[in-house]
């Protein structure tokens, strides 16, 4: 370093001084720079020097160094004044310029993973004095990814904020809370929750088996997250929704010991009003934790550490007035986490991170008496396991300017599994949804773990053709296993006659006679009367998956202002059965991502920016699970004389046999066999070809993104966002009985219509395509079943539609150490006739085999406002620096209303045809009439409420000894104790029951949070 430049590092008051006092023409006019790498987990600066009249200054001095980890990188600038560093860990950076003309530099510069920051730096005239002129930041014209960039550090300093990624990912413009039946997730581009890749240090951590959240890793060991919304490039993938890109916190040369205390008293909260199926207003919730960090050098600039364990206690009480249940919750299982860095030589680094998130529930589950309000004896209690331990290694070496490699290898896994001490069967009211049985549970997972191990490569290359190139490619491998097996609650011991995956109890369901249920027909029952479901199923054992990507990516500039991204991906994906056979051999979805980027006035202020991208979504492994895991399901139908045995098991009298539309059980569970079941499976272990279309296509989805950014000075930004997204093609379990007796009717066989009578053979398909498959059975005399094309046309479904249009304004005031403000409005329009991997509806969480396209009757009238669909969304935080000591923050939001439908009986009654009837109450018909999805009941509409939040918090610092600090923390969410209504009940109707609405229709199901506090201390030495 030299001379000049050192004085300047020294002189970090008068840099501070000059980017407020330099004359704006002293800012020059940007030039734009090759693009650099940037990655998961690494950022890259690119930038100029120019003169004082806006010249470019070729062979200038430019030096970066580290303010973490010490090290430093030089480069010298090309004939253009461009200079770029590739593959920076994100940290903060100081930059000196040294020239003829003169020198410049900047201080606390911030480079974020997976992002590229732009300076123009401005020399004067040369002379041996040296001139300090500050930096100013340009837009990133390297990218046309949309998005949020948080570093979650400052931003919990200066503001509330809930303690996890999903609170995070909602500030990002476009995201909507998803179902609270599927937890604390998010939605981005109107797909569903379950759509969505979730990484840390490169670290894929996503579930694969539902893809529905992501590993827990502690949230305090993160440092900053990247919420990419849209046009993500090539070498991100396995998502249709958002990616959610992570970055753990590491050692630095400074010596840092923390510990940070929370605590949210149940003395404090509010409660939400009841509803007919919780006793909210006896909710209790408390948590404490206790999270010890420390990180700093154990080589100065050359090897670094930092760790965090984090000690919980966390407790919560529910009462469910439909259970009949009190339940109690505990978790105080600490998790904790590592991250060491060394650099061993010059441009290269090694990181390794290490985290153990496992965990134990325990849950008391007491009888509870609603009418009375009165908790009972112990039940049951159970444990839940959840986490479990995940590491990555990675190697990112710069072995020239123009060339950058990294690998990394990583293994994540996590346990969903739970037992209980109550053995006793499972008993439902299908006219209340009320569970009569002290057991509360339906099915018990055991075992049920998930395993991912990946390795990746990628690598950089930068060269002058035509202008700069920057090449970047790679591949990535995972290899996935699922290990899970799932049977009903009950001691009875029944395997259905070895057909089982493992040996269960039975369960009872309660159900309503209807006019033309075709059950109480034949039995001689008449509408008000009870019968009983008695069902039995079972699926499990071990899975394996693969999923494989190549990617190309050129990032050129064939001007100074314009910037082209060229990229293509190809995806793979391939899984195999329970007896190890591969059903899933996907190896051609070809992704192109391309963008543009445009420097409007060459100055680094406006950008104009498009992209178009193609996204594919990996097949789920919950898909094997259910589709190969030998899955048994069915139920007898009986008659009852109103009277309970042991356990509230309702006695049974008659067996109803012989009802229409009846399939021939695979065993029987108490009565005789026959054609007297409704078979859903029937625990045979399928062939692939006749349980999957050897043309299937993978869930595929193309998206248009046009906007523009404007930088207003140094510190506000204000940008302008379209966003086209459709679904091109769906993957899901599709009933092809209609299919094969119509091809049996073309090709004159006779004798089909007995043997798939529409539940006969599902198959793993894309809706409204021709499906080639192999028939479940043989027909006409033949020894083996046929391979056949079953048209379209005579499947009777619709194809998949999932559109979705958006168009954001935002805007941000950069933080500038007194006040900063960010906020954005969205208008989204969300609607198809699928919301993809799961059902918000129904609540099913069975990624990619749903109820949507079971049967053709099913998807009558599903065409409308899905459920992830506001049409407006408000979001503004920001905070203000009162005084030294004392700082204030807040973040608020108003979402405009989900619209919701009736659902009922497909068509009011069996008529022979309508298959979906005998699903019970799982369509959009209700009283017979057809009512399309969002509008409610004939047209007279159905929605939650405009959900409105305010959260402020206050941050009071006090100084200690040696250099320490002391944080006394208060945040206060929903200050207001809004109550808005999130989800109704929108079904309409009893199953097999469409006399009339069930009373409970349209009432609440669920609040927003009610109002909480969180106290807090952070302490820093």
């Amino acid at each position: 370093m030299g001379k000049s430049s050192s004085r300047f590092l020294r002189s970090g008051s008068a840099a501070v001084l000059a980017l407020y006092t330099a004359p704006a023409v002293m800012f020059g006019f940007a030039v734009s720079a090759p693009a650099a790498a940037q990655d998961y987990t690494s950022g890259a600066l690119t930038g100029s020097v120019v003169d004082a009249v806006g010249a470019p200054v070729a062979e200038a001095s430019v030096e970066l160094t580290s303010e973490d980890q010490g090290f430093s990188r030089a480069t010298t600038t090309t004939a253009s004044g461009a200079f770029r560093f590739a593959a920076l860990p994100p940290g903060s950076y100081s930059v000196a310029v040294s020239s003829p003309v003169g020198d410049a530099g900047q201080q606390n510069l911030q480079i974020a993973a997976s992002a590229t920051a732009n300076y123009t730096f401005i020399v004067g005239e040369g002379s041996s004095e040296i001139v300090v002129t500050g930096a100013r930041r340009n837009l990133d014209f390297s990218s046309t990814t949309t998005g949020i960039a948080i570093d979650l550090q400052d931003l919990v300093a200066r503001m509330p904020l809930g303690r996890s990624l999903t609170d995070a990912a909602l500030l990002a413009p476009t995201a909507t809370a998803g179902d609270t039946t599927f937890g604390n997730l998010a939605s981005f581009g109107g797909a569903s929750v379950a759509e969505n890749a979730y990484y840390i240090n490169g670290l894929n951590i996503t579930n694969f088996d539902n893809y529905l959240g992501s590993a827990p890793v502690p949230f305090e060991f993160f440092r900053s997250v990247e919420v990419k919304t849209g046009g993500y490039q090539a070498e991100y993938g396995r998502a249709t929704g958002g990616i959610i890109n992570a970055v753990s916190k590491a050692g630095t040369n400074d010596l840092t010991v923390g510990l940070h205390l929370n605590w949210e008293p149940d003395g404090l909260a509010s409660s939400s009003p009841d509803t007919y199926r919780d006793r909210n207003r006896s909710d209790k919730r408390a948590s404490f934790s206790a999270i010890a960090e420390a990180g700093g050098p154990i080589i100065k600039d050359r090897l670094f550490a930092y760790g965090l364990i984090e000690f919980r206690d966390i407790k919560s009480e529910d009462s469910s007035i439909l259970d009949g249940a009190r339940y109690i919750d505990r978790d105080n299982d600490p998790i904790w986490a590592v991250k060491i860095d060394a650099l061993p030589l010059d441009g290269h680094r090694l990181e390794f991170t290490y985290f153990d998130t496992g965990t134990t529930r325990l849950r008391k589950t007491l009888a509870y008496d609603a009418a009375t309000d009165a908790v009972g004896d112990e039940l049951s209690q159970t444990r839940y396991r959840g986490g479990g331990t995940s590491y990555i290694a990675r190697y990112t070496g710069n072995l020239a300017d123009w060339f950058t490699i990294s690998g990394a290898y990583g293994v994540s896994k996590e346990r969903f599994d739970y037992q209980t001490t109550n053995n006793a069967n499972f008993v439902r009211d299908e006219r209340t949804g009320a569970i009569l049985s002290d057991q509360k549970l339906a099915t018990i997972p055991t075992p049920y773990a998930t395993k991912r191990e990946f390795y990746r490569f990628d690598a950089d290359v930068y060269f002058s053709m035509l202008g700069d190139h920057h090449i970047r490619f790679g591949m990535d491998n995972e290899q996935n296993r699922l290990n899970k097996v799932e049977v009903p609650t009950g001691n009875d011991g029944y395997d259905a006659g070895g057909l089982a995956s493992a040996p269960g109890g039975v369960s009872y369901y309660l159900n309503e006679c209807g006019a033309g249920t075709p059950q109480c027909d034949a039995a001689g029952l008449v509408p008000g009367d009870v019968y009983v479901g008695v069902g039995y199923g079972s699926v499990g054992g071990g899975f394996r998956s693969k999923n494989r990507a190549y990617y190309l990516q050129d990032e050129w500039q064939p001007t100074t202002d314009l910037t082209l991204n060229l990229g293509v991906r190809l995806d793979q994906f391939a899984s195999d059965t329970l007896g190890g056979d591969q059903w899933l051999d996907l190896d051609s979805a070809l992704a192109p991502r391309l963008g543009a980027s445009y420097d409007v006035f060459g100055d680094g202020r406006m950008k104009l920016f498009g992209n178009y991208g193609r996204y594919f979504l990996p097949v789920a492994s919950n898909t094997a699970f259910i589709t190969f895991g030998q899955p048994l399901s069915y139920t007898e139908y009986w008659q009852t004389d109103g009277t309970f045995g042991a356990g509230n098991v309702p006695n049974l009298t008659t067996q109803i046999t012989n009802w229409n539309g009846g399939q021939i059980c695979p065993e029987p569970i108490f009565g005789v066999a026959g054609p007297n079941c409704n078979v859903i499976a029937t625990g045979a272990l399928r062939d692939p070809g006749q349980a999957v279309s050897q043309n299937l296509k993978p869930s595929e989805e193309d998206e248009i993104i046009l906007g523009a950014s404007y930088k207003l000075d140094d510190r506000w930004t204000v940008g302008l966002t379209y966003t086209r997204r459709r679904l091109l093609s769906y993957a899901d379990d599709i009933s092809v009985d209609a299919g094969v007796r119509a091809y049996c009717a073309a090709e004159g066989i006779a004798g089909c219509d007995d043997v798939w009578t529409g539940f006969h053979q599902y198959v793993i398909a894309n809706p409204n395509r021709d499906i080639v498959v192999t028939l479940a059975d043989p027909i006409n005399g033949e020894a083996t079943p046929r391979t056949v094309t079953l048209a379209a046309a005579d499947l009777g479904m619709p194809g998949a539609s999932r559109k979705y249009d958006a168009i954001e304004f935002t805007f941000e005031r950069a933080w500038d150490g007194v006040w900063s403000l960010n906020g954005s409005y969205t208008w989204s329009d969300s609607r198809g006739n699928t919301e993809g991997f799961v059902q918000s509806d129904f609540g099913q969480n069975g990624a990619g085999l749903t109820r949507d396209f079971d049967q053709g009757d099913l998807m009558e009238g599903a065409y409308g406002k899905l459920p992830n669909h506001r049409a407006h969304q408000f979001k503004l935080w920001g905070s203000y620096q009162v005084t030294k000591e004392l700082l204030f923050g807040f973040n608020a939001s108003l979402s405009a209303p989900r619209k919701f439908g009736c659902i009922g009986n497909s068509r009011g009654g069996f008529d022979g045809t309508n298959l979906g009837y005998l699903y019970g109450a799982w369509s959009q018909y209700c009283l017979g009439r057809l009512q399309p999805r969002g509008t409610g009941l004939d047209g007279e509409g159905l929605e939650s409420d405009w959900v409105k939040n305010l959260d402020v918090s206050v941050r009071y610092d006090v100084k200690l000894p040696a250099n320490g600090k002391a944080t006394l923390r208060a945040d206060i969410f929903n200050i207001f104790n809004f109550k808005g209504v999130n989800d109704v009940d929108q079904i309409g109707e009893i199953d097999f029951n469409s006399d009339a609405i069930r009373p409970e229709y349209g009432m609440p199901l669920s609040y927003q949070r009610p109002r909480y506090v969180r106290l807090g201390v952070d302490l820093i030495f």
